[in-house]
């Protein structure tokens, strides 16, 4: 049987979308959420909020860390080292960056946030407009600190829509997530294959 190569290159899950919001500047703060996994997760990429999907003025570091405050994975999301996925709302749109998978834990909570500057790209708070991508995570309030690039631990009851990841179950056949050049030599593989075929069908 001749299977495509979107079986063996299946796109991951954004882990949210939000609904309207404000969009906000200022503090140099890093601001983010806290997360529960419903099933064990492995994220294979972190995101940042363009505001306006015009690019990003700086790169933003964005991170995960566990509850004892030790950061887990990491990145800089660039306009250069990103690309757009997920709903457009409000003129906004996140921005991907692929990092190392990393295994999360269902029932563990978890931290991610995400550096801004003062003066710097706009992102959107807002009190109860976060919908979870279904069957994947619980999220509490927005966090947030005072430290640029820390993990978020004062809340004050608003979500921030700032930071995201994609994320696959880990408990399903192929989570593990295939690099981009491997997808594309399954492709060809696949095309040379259907090729071969069609080829002795015609000599017969």
């Amino acid at each position: 049987m001749l299977f495509g190569a979107s079986t063996l290159c299946r796109a991951s899950t954004i882990a949210f979308d939000f609904s309207g919001g404000s969009a906000n500047s200022g503090q140099s703060y890093t601001y983010g959420f806290q997360f529960t996994p419903l099933v064990d997760l492995q994220i294979d990429s972190l995101g940042f909020i363009d505001a306006g999907q015009d690019g990003l003025l700086a790169g933003h570091r964005v991170g995960i860390w566990n509850s004892g405050g030790t950061l887990l994975a990491n990145t800089t999301v660039t306009t250069g080292n990103s690309t757009f996925a997920g709903a457009v709302v409000s003129g906004a749109q996140f921005r991907f960056t692929p990092i190392t998978p990393l295994l999360v834990s269902a029932g563990v909570t978890y931290t991610i946030g995400a550096a801004v500057e003062m003066a710097d790209d706009e992102w959107y708070a807002h009190g109860t407009n976060i919908n979870n991508a279904p069957a994947l995570l619980n999220i509490s309030d927005g966090y947030y600190t005072s430290d640029l690039f820390a993990m978020p631990d004062r809340t004050i009851g608003n979500h921030y829509a700032i930071a995201n990841f994609t994320a696959t179950p880990a408990s399903e056949p192929g989570s593990e997530v295939p690099e981009p050049s491997t997808c594309v030599l399954a492709g060809l593989g696949l095309s040379a294959l259907a090729l071969n075929r069609l080829r002795a069908r015609r000599t017969n």
